[in-house]
This record gives C-alpha cells, sequence and structure tokens, in this order.
C-alpha cells in the first residue's frame, strides 16, 4: 500500500510508512539507522520511524539513497560534520570564518574567477548544492557538493579550487554521487 502523505521511499520505489512497511522494509530501516552513529549522525529527537538520525537530505527519505552514503563514507572512515563550514578556512585549517568567505571578491573562500560575479550576483553559482561537511579522525576531509547541473561560472570556479595546492577536487559525473537524481558528485578533499 502506498502513503499519500508520510513514509520513506524504497530501492522499488514504493513510498511507505512504519504501518505500511513489510518486515524486509523495516529490516531495511532498522539496519541502516544502527550504522548511522558510525559516520557521525545523531538522533535528532523526532522519533518518527526511520527519521530518527539527522541524515542529510536525500537519505533522509530515500533508503537508496542511505545505502549509497554509507557505503561511500564508511570505507573512507567519514564523519558527517554539523559543525563544519563549506569554505576552504574549515577544510585548510579547521577553523570556522563565520561568513568571511562569501565577499564579493571570493566564494566559499576561493577566489571568484575573472567575470563570474557581479555586484547584483556575487555568488551566480550552481555548484555549491546538497552540500555537506565530513571529518576523518575529527579533522576536517572533505566538502562534499551534488548539483544537478553546472555552466561555465561553475565551471571557471571549480577551476581555480582544483589550482589550489591544499585541496584536491574530485569529480564524478550525473548518476555517480550518493545522492542520485541524476546530479553530480563534487568533493573538495583536504591535501
Amino acid at each position: 500500500m502506498r502513503c499519500r502523505y508520510a513514509g520513506l521511499i524504497f530501492p522499488d520505489g514504493r513510498r511507505c510508512c512504519y504501518y505500511h512497511a513489510t518486515e524486509a522494509d523495516e529490516r531495511l530501516v532498522d539496519e541502516l539507522d544502527a550504522r548511522a552513529p558510525g559516520i557521525g549522525l545523531v538522533r535528532d529527537g523526532r522519533g518518527d520511524w526511520g527519521c530518527t538520525f539527522g541524515w542529510p537530505y536525500g537519505p533522509n527519505l530515500y533508503m537508496a539513497t542511505r545505502q549509497r552514503l554509507l557505503e561511500w563514507a564508511e570505507p573512507l572512515g567519514l564523519r558527517r560534520s554539523l559543525r563544519g563550514h563549506a569554505c576552504r578556512a574549515w577544510l585548510t585549517t579547521g577553523r570556522r570564518c563565520y561568513g568571511a568567505c562569501r565577499t564579493d571578491d571570493q566564494v566559499a573562500g576561493w577566489p571568484v574567477a575573472p567575470g563570474t560575479a557581479s555586484d547584483l550576483n556575487p555568488m551566480p553559482l550552481s555548484w555549491p548544492d546538497h552540500i555537506s561537511t565530513w571529518t576523518r579522525d575529527g579533522e576536517p576531509a572533505v566538502i562534499v557538493a551534488q548539483p544537478y547541473h553546472l555552466d561555465d561560472v561553475d565551471y571557471a570556479h571549480l577551476g581555480v579550487i582544483a589550482a589550489d595546492p591544499a585541496v584536491r577536487l574530485e569529480a564524478l559525473p550525473p548518476g555517480r554521487s550518493w545522492y542520485g537524481a541524476r546530479t553530480y558528485f563534487l568533493a573538495v578533499w583536504r591535501a
């Protein structure tokens, strides 16, 4: 049975709540939730079945996405950081810049490529979508973005990031991310 207004979305495309879930659905959710603390997720207090941990957007509803996230993060020893700030300062020094990274001449702490910003819109970028920050051994490790599309402005800014010797940019084509939905996978790793 399909729940119209609530529930989780399973790998076969069904959306259902706890009351309509099969035993296999329940086992899958319970198994994935049991692994959540291993990647740094904490209980968020809601208490709803399948939503007791602070899964990022996507894995919070889609079980296939949740599985892919765990398959990516666990072998790398990564933990989700809710205190991380998706900028160069946090990634390279471990300190938050509290927004100082977003000015007319820089975005996320990297210089804006010439001709990509304007006085009206200093951040015309698509790449910083579905952002999450991750640590390894308590230190900043990677900033992940999973945008739906990239344009010339994004490629110019990503080129600036890729040229930074303090980081390593990993870019995968659509469909290769844990988020799914035909998104790109962009990971800016601490070098």
